[in-house]
């Protein structure tokens, strides 16, 4: 800033208006930076207790790897051909898990591989089980094993469930494992086998300890309905080939066809979906036994089936809080013959508040947002009470507030709906009825019991999903409320000048990403083409650009793309990391620094928090604490606003400036900034005027406010610290180089101005010559046509003569020399006196002596006669009617008449001596008004 206050104890307005503003923001940052705050602290104590993110990472990491981990083989999951679970005195008729051909150890042989069972297992023969159950483990080593890992097809996916995930879930025993009889024949065992019986260790329907299954599996696929092939009827029929296209199937097929078959007719709820139920509350033969018989060996899965999902949903009351989750196994299954697994594992809280701590959080945030809406309204009326504009008042900040407001309550509604719906969903879980007895049962039971647990599990489903959009929520709130720091940002000047870079730098950004992203798909779409058939990760679109920014930020070894195609590798690896490493991530450092460096000088050096934080404690102790806790402020001690207002209003900043001042603590520096450049180039005298205005000495407006004497010294002293604590050397010297091209052009246009005005004098002084020049001309013909009359009225001669007589030209050279003798000053008289009385005299006094002396002077020779000689020479010989002293008296009286004649209006105007002097005394007349002597208008050499 310019200053030139001579008083060393004062400072400038501009001076003072850069610390008011400072003081005035550190007041309003103090009082509206606690509220975000604590919104934010609240918050993400409320979203880490809602979210229970910690509880279900470490639910799924438990899950994972177990479901990873399990293998299926031909030991489990393997169904009987018949099982009859009636009275314990009827036989039944089993096939052994011994799967001898003679084994007389408990059963008695029939016929083929079919014995009857009808009597007690003692220990002996339970031990002799066991043997034969351990050669059986020696076959099942050299049988399939499969893990998840080695699924890639639909037979795969389908022998990894029946042979490990539904026997894992069941805690099915393996044949090389110690049995619970009592589970395998569906309790018609007596107490006395059922107690020798060797019980597995885990409980039932529990995962992992404590993890508690509901109700059972839901086996889900998702089908597509059919379509004519595109290579043509004539091939599809010779290849006996259907295809298929995206719509969703809805129509039955296989057994479903003629009746309703489970898994083969449509779930109208879910077009598309074909559902079968296992229920865990029965044996395991039971769901074994429905998928071998009643769901593979009608060909549940075919060409038609695009994805099969394996959904169970669970709770666990161990967590806290309580948590309710599904278990969901994917495979999608391809056109092209691919196969994709995918796990889920999603969970959230049975109980949305588990103690007090949780309860008084969220009413503390609500509170917090309401005080911001209350303040939010208080700002709105005080703003149009005030009469301001419209962009005045709902500024960005306002939509800023609004936004965090509106976001906030929709998020309160959104917790409690699903807060209800979770506490509806587990009450429907608690009130589940039991699995129908099979034996007792009808299909149609057993259907309406498939059909309820299935939509507790939906109802679950959405939940989670409801859960996940939630917590995707929750993240684009706290986004929202760094907003609100911005906000509180432009408190500080050094925080709002690195708001300010970001700002100017918007538009570079902009330009730059459009930029960026240009190259940067091209290069990814070009790795889609080259690598996309050979290496998953390039393999779609979405992965090729993953793939390529993860190679920008240097996180994927190129090795494999070398292998596949070397040279298209390197190439395309160079010209990556020269156009977007070395080019584009450089431009955005240069970006960045030359709008930082923009804005840093522009705005010169910046206050931090703990120099703003002791300025503000320093202004604190000086108003004292007495005016601090006042309401409303003493005259004596006005409020920075006033004063500050006060200052601006005196330093002429307009409307526009005072909203910069008003909308951030840099506001009073930028519109200095500005006002100085435009004053630096503009030749307006306004610019310059409000700049001299704001460099005046600031002093006398304190006393004009009344200011107390000490605080204004206060003032004055902290001012002065203030601005020496931002003094930068290159902006000094800047502004002492703007000072003096400053004066220079000051003095530049001064003198521009002086040319201007006395051309303007010039062109006027030269209109008057030119009109005086034009009288002067006509005064000059109207004396030659009457000085040739009175000649020859005297009977002079009025032409040239051959051969005049030399003492006629010596007269005629004393006459001319006589007018040409008269002084200056007595022309001078007679022109200020408008007479002709002295002239006259002077002619008349001129002796012989001084007419010789003047025929002494003049040219030998000479044969022009002039008419004023002549004139003079009859003057001074004899006395001359026409020109008496008293006529020409009269005629100079009549000029001056003439030339002071007041106008109609009240105006004295000046009239041509051609229109109101006649005769000779006209011409007289009009000849010393012009300035000239007669003979030097008759005579101008």
């Amino acid at each position: 800033f310019l200053s030139n206050a001579d008083d060393s104890s004062s400072v400038s307005r501009v001076e003072l208006i850069r610390y008011l503003t400072v003081q005035r923001w550190a007041r309003k940052g103090a009082f509206e930076s606690p509220l975000p705050f604590l919104l934010w602290a609240v918050f993400l104590s409320i979203f880490h207790i809602h979210s229970h993110t910690v509880q279900s990472f470490r639910v799924r990491e438990a899950f994972v790897p177990f479901i990873e981990g399990i293998t299926a083989d031909t030991s489990r999951g393997v169904p009987p051909d018949r099982i009859y679970s009636e009275t314990i005195a009827q036989k039944v008729t089993c096939k052994c898990s011994c799967a001898l051909e003679a084994t007389q150890a408990l059963c008695t042989p029939r016929d083929n591989r079919s014995y009857s069972f009808g009597g007690q297992l003692s220990l002996t023969q339970l031990s002799q089980f066991r043997v034969r159950a351990g050669m059986n483990a020696t076959e099942v080593a050299h049988g399939p094993r499969k893990r998840l890992q080695d699924v890639h097809s639909m037979s795969d996916a389908w022998f990894w469930l029946q042979h490990g995930l539904v026997p894992t879930l069941f805690k099915e025993s393996a044949r090389d494992s110690p049995m619970d009889l009592h589970d395998y024949f569906n309790g018609t065992l007596s107490d006395t086998s059922r107690a020798s019986s060797v019980v597995d260790p885990t409980q039932p329907k529990v995962l992992l300890h404590w993890n508690q299954l509901v109700a059972g599996i839901r086996l889900r696929q998702r089908r597509v309905g059919t379509t004519e092939c595109a290579v043509g009827r004539a091939v599809a029929d010779r290849y006996g080939k259907t295809c298929h296209d995206n719509t969703p199937s809805v129509g039955a097929y296989g057994p479903g066809l003629l009746s309703e078959a489970e898994g083969f007719v449509s779930d109208m709820s879910s077009p598309g979906a074909y559902d079968a139920f296992l229920d865990l509350d029965l044996p395991v033969y039971k769901a074994t036994e429905k998928m071998e018989h009643a769901l593979y060996s009608y060909q549940w899965l075919d060409d038609a089936t695009r994805s099969l999902s394996v959904q169970v949903m669970f709770f666990n009351a161990e967590a806290a809080p309580p948590l309710l989750g599904t278990v969901e196994v994917h495979f999608d299954f391809d056109p092209s013959g691919g196969l994709k697994r995918r796990i889920a594992i999603r969970t959230g809280a049975a109980l949305p508040y588990v103690n007090e701590i949780e309860t008084t959080l969220d009413f503390v945030w609500f509170a917090l947002v309401v005080f911001l809406a209350i303040r939010l309204g208080y700002r709105a009326c005080m703003r149009f009470g005030k009469g301001r504009r419209r962009q005045d008042v709902l500024d960005v900040w306002s939509f800023v507030d609004g936004t965090t407001i509106a976001a906030s309550m929709a998020m309160a509604l959104n917790f409690l709906l699903l807060a209800t719906e979770t506490a509806y969903t587990v009450r429907r879980i608690g009130e589940m009825p039991k699995v129908p007895d099979g034996a007792v049962a009808s299909a149609e039971v057993l259907k309406q019991y498939h059909e309820d647990w299935g939509a507790v599990l939906d109802q679950v489903l959405s939940l989670m999903n409801w859960v996940d959009w939630n917590r995707l929520y929750l993240f684009w709130y706290v986004v929202l409320i760094t907003f609100q720091f911005l906000e509180v940002f432009r408190c500080n000047p050094k925080l709002a000048q690195l708001g300010k870079v970001l700002t100017e730098a918007g538009e570079d950004l902009l330009h730059f990403v459009i930029l960026f992203f240009t190259i940067f798909l091209n290069f990814a779409f070009a790795g889609f083409m080259i690598w996309g058939v050979y290496l998953e990760v390039w393999s779609t679109a979405f992965q090729s650009l993953s793939t390529t920014l993860q190679i920008v930020l240097g996180f994927i070894d190129i090795r494999d793309m070398y292998e596949i195609a070397p040279v298209s590798t390197i190439l395309w690896f160079l010209c990556l990391t020269g156009s977007l490493i070395f080019v584009c991530l450089n431009l955005l450092v240069a970006i960045m620094f030359d709008n930082y460096r923009m804005v840093k000088q522009r705005m010169g050096s910046a206050v931090g928090l703990f120099d703003q934080f002791r300025m503000t404690l320093a202004d604190l102790r000086a108003r004292g604490c007495r005016e601090i806790l006042r309401r409303k402020h003493s005259p004596e001690y006005p409020s920075h606003k006033t004063m500050l207002d006060e200052l601006l209003f005196r330093a002429g900043l307009d409307r526009k400036e005072r909203r910069k001042v008003n909308h951030t603590v840099l506001g009073a520096v930028w519109s200095r900034k500005q006002l100085e450049e435009i004053a630096f180039v503009a030749p307006n005298d306004e610019f310059h005027e409000r700049v001299y205005l704001g460099q005046e000495s600031a002093k006398g407006d304190l006393d004009d406010l009344g200011v107390d004497l000490d605080y204004a010294e206060h003032l004055v002293r902290a001012c002065k610290r203030y601005i020496e604590s931002e003094y930068d050397f290159e902006e000094r010297q800047e502004t002492q180089m703007r000072e003096l091209v400053a004066q220079a052009e000051g003095e530049m246009h001064a003198m521009r101005e002086r040319l201007r005005e006395c051309h303007e004098f010039t062109g006027k002084q030269l209109t008057r010559i030119t009109d005086r020049l034009e009288n002067l001309e006509g005064i000059v013909h109207i004396m030659l046509k009457e000085i040739v009359a009175l000649a020859e009225g005297a009977q002079v001669p009025t032409k040239g003569v051959t051969g005049v007589a030399p003492a006629q030209k010596a007269k005629l050279d004393n006459t001319v020399s006589s007018l040409k003798s008269v002084p200056g000053q007595v022309k001078t008289q007679g022109m200020l006196g408008n007479t002709m009385k002295g002239i006259l005299a002077h002619l008349s006094d001129l002796g012989p002596t001084s007419q010789a002396r003047s025929h002494a002077r003049s040219p030998k020779g000479s044969s022009h006669i002039g008419a004023m000689g002549a004139m003079s020479s009859m003057r001074s010989a004899r006395s001359l009617p026409d020109l008496e002293e008293e006529t020409v008296q009269e005629s100079a009286a009549q000029f001056h008449r003439a030339h002071q004649r007041v106008s109609p209006h009240g105006r004295r105007t000046r009239v041509s001596a051609r229109e109101e002097c006649p005769g000779p005394a006209r011409a007289v007349a009009q000849g010393l008004g012009a300035g000239l002597t007669v003979g030097e208008a008759l005579l101008p050499e």
